[in-house]
């Protein structure tokens, strides 16, 4: 099989990811590297791609083992045939820290995003998207850790300042540096605030992704937290039902990220002193977290 049969199978593989198709785009990304590893070796940068893509693959089906596999072997490959500072290498610092954040695991992930910003600003210009998009993931990551609320902010604010020069203001990406913002204000008591810009942030997400997608599911999730820490409890519920709803039909029901909004439902069902319906949630996010350790 050619190199361009390569391109198609990664070309097809992406548009099967971002329908959904998962299935369909594990066969194609697989396809892909094994014709890589035909023509240039299992240890070729070029292999590196495709390994980084099957990564990213695992990663949105949950499969957090096998995507943590894979994006090591990427970023060992990529670090065995590229300069330090190849920008290559940054995104694979990246993709490893992004699964590291989305399992809690903030401690292991806070150093690979620390080396791909310095990677980035040696390497890339002041307005480079990419450079940006680090910026605001260790923004998050100090967030998450309840430290650095200054460089938060800062971080940021100059990853939000480059993704609207340069692609304007309702733009995805400056949605989710909306979102980092507004979870800071939100820690800082400012709620008013933080209402504001999650409700763009989730206005921006609904526009480009649709009312069902798994990022929208995030945004209700983050309001009815905000309205939870403000005792609205009757408007904390109906946006973490409608945050549920929408993350079970856009990952599965025995996705993990379902478990993270079950969570956050029950806390508040506990403040509301509805014992029993608690524990019926306790129960499935038990048996998710079961059937993910099982699958392991």
């Amino acid at each position: 099989m050619s190199i361009m049969t390569l391109h198609c199978s990664n070309h097809l593989a992406m548009v099967y990811q971002e329908q959904g198709k998962y299935d369909q785009a594990k066969t194609q990304f697989e396809q892909a590297r094994e014709i890589s590893e035909n023509v240039w070796g299992s240890g070729h940068y070029n292999t590196a791609s495709c390994l980084h893509n099957l990564a990213h693959l695992a990663r949105l089906q949950g499969d957090y083992i096998r995507a943590e596999s894979l994006y090591q072997h990427a970023l060992d490959v990529r670090q065995n045939t590229l300069e330090p500072d190849y920008p290559h290498i940054a995104v694979s610092l990246n993709g490893l820290a992004t699964l590291y954040q989305e399992q809690g695991m903030y401690d292991q992930a806070e150093p690979l995003f620390e080396q791909a910003l310095m990677i980035r600003q040696k390497q890339l210009s002041s307005e480079d998207l990419e450079l940006a998009a680090s910026y605001n993931n260790l923004a998050n990551i100090y967030l998450y850790q309840y430290k650095e609320y200054d460089q938060v902010e800062s971080l940021s604010r100059r990853a939000l300042e480059i993704f609207e020069k340069v692609l304007g203001k309702d733009h995805l990406l400056g949605g989710e540096c909306l979102n980092t913002l507004a979870e800071l204000y939100a820690r800082q008591g400012k709620y008013d605030q933080a209402e504001s810009l999650f409700l763009q942030s989730l206005t921006i997400r609904k526009k480009i992704l649709g009312s069902t997608h798994a990022n929208v599911s995030q945004s209700l999730m983050n309001l009815g937290a905000l309205y939870e820490e403000q005792r609205k409890f009757i408007e904390a519920e109906a946006h973490y039902q409608q945050a549920l709803t929408i993350m079970e039909r856009s990952v599965g029901r025995e996705h993990p990220k379902v478990a993270l909004v079950l969570i956050n439902y029950a806390s508040l069902l506990r403040k509301m002193g509805r014992n029993d319906e608690v524990q019926k949630i306790k129960a499935r996010i038990h048996a998710l977290q079961e059937k993910s350790s099982r699958d392991v």
